[in-house]
């Protein structure tokens, strides 16, 4: 009978130690959800703005500002969202650039990056 009760309490413990997990890994997942939808929104965002821009200019690039691997806002020049950045409390002498066949950090792990995009279909 003691052996029964030692291996239910073990189970309990099991139990609760399963659960305890499952609502941790539930609270991260509804923390991402967000995460998630914004990163689609900005996505969505950056389409418009580029569509926009491409029936409207003759420029053949623009400048995306992403904070964090998160759009920020698009500029014309590298200049403009330089500034932006620095408006923003990005240090003004932390701009630097990849070496040639230098892989890149993740985009999570740099505060501030200007990624150059070309625009399609100017003339």
């Amino acid at each position: 009978m003691i052996r029964a009760e030692d291996t239910a309490e073990t189970l309990r413990a099991a139990l609760a130690r399963a659960t305890a997990t499952a609502a941790r890994a539930e609270g991260e997942l509804k923390a991402l959800r967000p995460e998630i939808l914004l990163d689609t929104e900005d996505r969505a965002a950056l389409r418009t703005l580029l569509r926009h821009t491409r029936r409207r200019s003759t420029t053949t690039r623009v400048y995306v500002l992403l904070e964090r691997g998160r759009l920020h806002s698009v500029h014309a020049t590298t200049a403009a969202a330089e500034a932006a950045a620095e408006a923003e409390g990005a240090p003004p002498d932390g701009w630097t650039s990849l070496a040639p066949g230098e892989a890149s950090p993740r985009a999570a792990d740099v505060p501030w990056r200007i990624q150059e995009l070309p625009l399609g279909g100017v003339s």
